[in-house]
């Protein structure tokens, strides 16, 4: 009993241990903390502790671990053989919070056993052993972390391990707009809330359950924010015992050199750390009751912050999705092209070559832009155009004679002319087209040089521009103009066709915003009559409508603002939603989940590049069931998202041309 009087005294390094009988109150001797920086700052760096140390002094500080960390810690105690040890582990998962191990040590070994006469019988061994097993996680604005304890006494052949403990934490931060400070961070941290006890030889031991409240506050200066100063707070209160505070200043200089110092119940700790490519060195001398302590910590982190880690992971499960995203989209487009195909050679059985050309020419469309073969579908593809133009050919053929006859009956001889010379274009060898051309041609030597003929010509011109038939006018002066070069009245009538004709086509653009080409076909209108007023006003408007449209653009550029946490959570939301809704195969609802998400955060992950591919699926469909309208609005869609793509704009371009030829189409009916 004498030599466990001896290790007893010796073991109370920082408060003495009172062993009571029953449910009598002490605190563990491993109360005295870990990790030579928290030391050194008295540990009122509870709310900013090391993350290896966290499992004892804040297991919620374990949420905000980003690396695996390890850190060895070794002192001995007041110049005795008594080693005090710690060995920190922290291992953050991605999505599952983070879990820390902490080993404590206390002990002697080598103590000489001696009888009544002081007679050296042996050796034996006094160690206490305390095991902490943490985990914290973020839930929302806040961290929480809970700390599970169990500690094991063996002394010469007693053994003794203790019921488990629980600590229980909570810590906020609150991020500040300031231009030095950085953060604020506040925690509550519950020791023993479940209080383990210990039973040695006949007595037995039960923590008292303790209450901390932390705080810390980092200031930032120096050029680059090369400099920071940490002051750090915290007040505790056990049963039974009266309430202390302790106070701590950290200073670092380009996150290498750190200097530290601290107050708690009137003494002062010092310390100092080197780091450098995550390796820790840190050192603090500890003023206790019984002396100062010189204490050393070695630390170390590896492997990729837990943000990098996420990054990596979403880019590669967007490059995944993107895949299958592209392949489905690829394995679409394929199967369309074969449909159209098929159609395409019923249409050709059925004699209706038109039909047959249109779908084979769509199907080569989509095939080309999907890197699809070719082969079969170009040849049939040119096999129904040449059939579709000969046909075509034989139609204007006798449409073009036809005019011819009408023509020369109505003693049009310019407009016989100019219909037999569209006629034998197409067949040169047509005997009919011959002998209009040079009936007419004969007419027109006659009535060269009457120039009444010519006023005629000039009158009709003139009749056919007021009507506002500006291109059959034009087509009739350069006829005119060509048969007779020379002819004053003939090149005036030319001169006025072509400014008709070029201030009608500027009017029309106008209307329809496309500024650009109006100016330019304004710019042909006043090449023919200089500074004319309608045409120099219009103009203006035009530039002044292109600098509103790049004013707006500009604007449309600035930065977005910072959404809510309550919008990204719903951006998170329909973003999972839409890639939920795709592998279903419901487009419309993806396309319209990701639209929500590009309205509300146009930069979030990979949703502009999702909402392009997907107009583009649905658009390639409309297009092969020939709606072309809505395959246009679809387009559009796609354009104002993603203006530079090549393959969308082919697209619009093509659907557009055919929405064009079916008005022309109409138009001639």
């Amino acid at each position: 009993m004498r030599i466990i009087g001896i290790i007893l005294t010796i073991l109370a390094f920082a408060m003495p241990i009172q062993a009571e009988s029953g449910a009598g109150g002490t605190t563990s001797p491993f109360n005295f903390g870990a990790g030579s920086r928290d030391l050194a700052l008295s540990g009122a760096d509870v709310s900013s502790c090391d993350f290896a140390t966290a499992a004892f002094w804040n297991p919620s500080r374990l949420a905000q671990a980003e690396q695996f960390s390890l850190l060895g810690f070794h002192c001995r105690l007041f110049d005795s053989d008594v080693a005090y040890q710690y060995l920190g582990i922290v291992a953050p998962t991605m999505d599952w919070g983070t879990i820390g191990v902490g080993v404590f040590r206390l002990g002697i070994d080598n103590i000489e056993r001696r009888d009544a006469q002081n007679v050296v019988l042996g050796s034996f061994d006094d160690n206490r052993m305390a095991y902490r097993l943490a985990y914290g996680r973020s839930l929302g604005v806040y961290n929480v972390g809970a700390s599970l304890t169990l500690e094991s006494h063996s002394l010469d052949s007693y053994r003794s391990i203790s019921t488990p403990g629980v600590d229980l934490s909570v810590s906020r931060t609150f991020r500040s707009s300031g231009a030095w400070i950085d953060d604020f961070q506040v925690s509550l941290v519950a020791h023993n809330v479940v209080s383990p006890s210990m039973r040695l030889v006949d007595q037995t031991t039960k923590y008292p359950t303790e209450i901390q409240v932390g705080a810390s506050a980092k200031i930032t200066f120096g050029a680059a924010h090369s400099q920071w100063l940490e002051i750090s707070g915290k007040m505790m209160k056990a049963d039974e015992t009266p309430s202390g505070t302790a106070l701590g200043l950290e200073y670092s200089l380009f996150d290498m050199l750190k200097l530290r110092s601290s107050i708690h119940d009137n003494r002062m700790s010092f310390g100092a750390g080197l780091s450098y490519h995550g390796i820790g060195f840190d050192y603090a001398a500890v003023n206790r009751d019984l002396g100062n302590l010189q204490l050393v910590t070695i630390t170390t982190t590896f492997g990729k912050p837990v943000t990098e880690r996420k990054k990596i992971r979403t880019q590669r499960r967007e490059a995944a999705f993107t895949k299958a995203m592209n392949d489905r989209l690829d394995e679409r487009n394929r199967s369309l092209a074969k449909q159209l195909i098929e159609q395409g050679k019923k249409s050709l059985d059925e004699q209706d070559i038109a039909a047959a050309y249109a779908s084979f020419d769509r199907a080569l469309f989509l095939s080309r832009a999907g890197g699809f073969d070719t082969a079969e579908v170009a040849v049939l593809a040119e096999n129904a155009h040449n059939r579709m133009i000969a046909i075509e050919n034989a139609k204007q053929l006798s449409i073009y004679l036809d005019s011819a006859a009408t023509r020369f009956a109505a003693q049009d001889y310019l407009g016989c002319q100019s219909y037999a010379t569209l006629a034998l274009g197409i067949d040169s060898t047509s005997a009919e087209g011959q002998s209009f051309l040079r009936q007419a041609h004969d007419m027109l030597a006659q009535f060269a040089s009457q120039k009444e003929f010519v006023q005629k010509q000039v009158w009709m011109i003139d009749s056919l521009l007021n009507y506002g038939f500006q291109t059959e006018a034009l087509t009739l002066a350069r006829t005119l103009s060509n048969v007779l070069p020379s002819e004053p009245l003939a090149l005036l009538a030319l001169k006025k066709a072509e400014f008709e004709y070029w201030k009608s086509r500027a009017a029309d653009l106008f209307a329809k915003e496309d500024y650009p080409t109006a100016t330019g076909c304004l710019d042909s209108a006043l090449m023919r009559f200089p500074d004319q007023q309608w045409c120099m006003n219009l103009k203006k408007q035009c530039q002044q409508r292109m600098s509103q449209a790049a004013v707006g653009a500009s604007h449309m550029e600035e930065p977005a603002p910072t959404l809510s946490r309550e919008i990204l959570k719903a951006v998170a939301n329909w973003y999972g939603s839409a890639q939920e809704a795709f592998q279903r195969g419901d487009l419309q609802a993806a396309i319209m989940d990701w639209e929500k998400v590009e309205k509300e955060a146009p930069n979030y992950q990979s949703v502009r590049e999702y909402l392009v591919k997907a107009y583009r699926f649905v658009g390639v469909e409309l297009y092969g069931k020939n709606q072309l309208q809505d395959a246009m609005t679809v387009w559009k869609k796609a354009l104002m998202l993603a203006p530079d793509n090549a393959e969308i704009a082919a697209y619009a371009k093509r659907t557009q041309n055919e929405i064009e030829k079916l008005k022309e189409m109409s138009l001639a009916r």
